[in-house]
């Protein structure tokens, strides 16, 4: 198939295309480093005329922050631009769309990480699916939990983890806020390569959270950087701090039966690849 990624500086783009292009021709389209220019921040009504692609797969996105100018940005990005995303799959004739979304997109008012850039995924993808129901558009919205790989790329997105990896490397203690050991989910990013090519291979559609097998207390993830890099650190909590917050994940185990897939990178295994990646430096 000729396969187009929307997100063409989007490290999980990248992942996901280099998977692809063992079967399918890969484009990429974005504002830098792209096969296409397409720019999310203004409506484009003429993207690669003539141009046709049985699946796109939108991995762009805006992350927001804290002010006035980033509510606008990031509803335009996030949810206009998903919307033109969605547009531009009919203009090339896909008969399949795929939408990267978040699983902060489950994020409601009153829960900790609630914010313009939860609210914007989730914007998107009820306006993207109301778009493909409409215009008879398969749509798979794939909502990952927090996405880590081998190099510091994916730092900016994960600080806390790549700060705990940092720590173990020099053998230095981990601090951790608060007396909460907090639980998080981490996704190593081939695992949702795998996933988004076994979501085309079955055609699988429909809204779906994409997780790892269990949630880690962040204690544990320390102990097994740790013992990956074979250094001596202590776990500290300093209660004289607010506790970190918790973000358990929402269970994949039915929609990974029905793609017939098994995680295969586990956190120890995905430590491991790090290691070797700072290794190659």
């Amino acid at each position: 198939m000729r396969v187009l990624i929307v997100g063409s500086s989007s490290m999980i783009g990248r992942n996901i295309g280099e998977l692809l292009s063992q079967e399918h021709s890969v484009f990429y389209a974005g504002r830098k480093n792209a096969d296409f220019f397409l720019d999310l921040e203004r409506q484009d009504d003429d993207f690669a005329a003539g141009q046709q692609f049985e699946v796109v797969i939108h991995c762009a996105a805006d992350f927001g922050g804290e002010g006035e100018d980033d509510f606008f940005r990031s509803e335009i990005v996030n949810a206009v631009g998903s919307l033109t995303v969605a547009s531009i799959s009919r203009k090339v004739g896909a008969s399949h769309l795929v939408l990267l979304s978040s699983s902060s997109a489950y994020y409601s008012p009153g829960h900790p990480f609630f914010n313009v850039y939860a609210l914007s995924k989730r914007h998107g993808d009820e306006l993207v699916s109301l778009y493909c129901q409409k215009f008879g558009l398969a749509l798979t919205v794939l909502r990952p939990t927090q996405v880590y790989g081998p190099t510091d790329d994916y730092r900016v997105h994960q600080p806390l983890f790549y700060h705990i990896i940092g720590q173990a490397v020099q053998g230095k203690d981990v601090v951790l806020y608060g007396g909460n050991d907090a639980v998080r989910n981490y996704l190593h990013v081939d695992d949702l390569a795998d996933v988004v090519k076994r979501v085309l291979q079955k055609r699988v559609v429909g809204t779906f959270p994409v997780s790892s097998h269990r949630d880690w207390a962040l204690s544990e993830v320390a102990k097994t950087a740790f013992d990956v890099f074979g250094t001596q650190g202590k776990i500290v909590f300093d209660t004289t701090k607010a506790d970190i917050s918790s973000l358990p994940a929402p269970d994949s185990a039915s929609f990974y039966n029905e793609i017939g897939m098994m995680e295969i990178v586990d956190l120890h295994q995905g430590i491991e690849g790090i290691k070797i990646a700072r290794s190659a430096r």
